[in-house]
């Protein structure tokens, strides 16, 4: 897939929404692999675009935060914790809908709030709330995973990205959020490895499982077979803009595991 070619005229054709998270989250992930300034300059520049008009917020603040204006960024950043802090909780400490309908709101809402509220713990807030992702993450672990949805891949998503966020050096933390993922592949691979899956989870799942190989969670050898065979989707689905982000995000942790294979 020429990516270069498919966002500009993503660009230019349609208009970004809550939908983009994952062509932003693609872009991000292709700019901090880009080799060269050409590369970084086309990837920064569409990853500002689509994110001011899309209004994701997440960790993509914070790449931008890096790459770009801190003083315009911090203020984001902050309008965003802020907004976090005042999103209502229910009795698992999960963002909710509200305080009279407890459901946990819906997972684009959740991939894009979580790897962010880490990003900022780590970032400004000296790692004070990491004990609050375990407790967290605890309560959204599948008990069983007969076959592998699309809620269990944005929850592994989601996960994969706080992890990736987080600083090794509270290590109880880190560790106990590593052993909630590898449980939970565990649970998914025999459904993975058995039958049919939908192509966006599987392309997704397999991004996860090679990006945990890479982050050295999950045994390389192992397990990128399988997350390789995963991403390997028919050619053609580009039009998607789902698909042609979690492409983006495939593409950038094949390329990270073949660099430093």
């Amino acid at each position: 897939m020429n990516y270069k070619e498919y966002l500009n005229q993503y660009l230019e054709e349609k208009t970004p929404d809550k939908n983009s998270i994952f062509l932003v989250q693609g872009c991000m992930e292709q700019y901090l692999l880009a080799e060269t300034e050409e590369e970084k300059k086309f990837f920064l520049s569409c990853l500002e675009n689509i994110s001011e008009k899309s209004g994701v917020r997440g960790k993509n603040l914070f790449v931008l935060y890096d790459a770009a204006d801190k003083e315009i960024y911090r203020e984001k950043i902050e309008d965003k914790m802020e907004s976090l802090r005042q999103c209502p909780r229910n009795s698992d400490g999960i963002f909710c809908e509200s305080q009279e309908n407890p459901t946990p709101k819906p997972w684009d809402f959740l991939y894009e709030a979580y790897p962010f509220y880490m990003s900022y713990e780590t970032y400004f807030h000296n790692k004070a709330d990491y004990g609050d992702f375990y407790l967290q993450m605890r309560k959204f672990e599948p008990a069983m995973v007969r076959c592998v949805t699309w809620e269990d891949t944005c929850f592994l998503m989601m996960l994969i990205d706080v992890i990736d966020s987080m600083s090794k050096e509270i290590f109880e933390h880190y560790r106990s959020l590593k052993e909630i993922f590898k449980r939970t592949i565990k649970k998914c691979m025999p459904a993975l490895t058995g039958g049919e899956t939908e192509e966006k989870v599987s392309l997704a799942m397999g991004y996860v499982i090679v990006k945990a190989c890479n982050l050295k969670l999950l045994n390389g050898e192992k397990y990128v077979p399988t997350g390789m065979k995963l991403m390997d989707v028919p050619q053609g689905y580009g039009e998607d803009e789902v698909i042609a982000g979690l492409s983006m995000m495939a593409e950038s942790v094949k390329r990270q595991y073949l660099k430093y294979e």
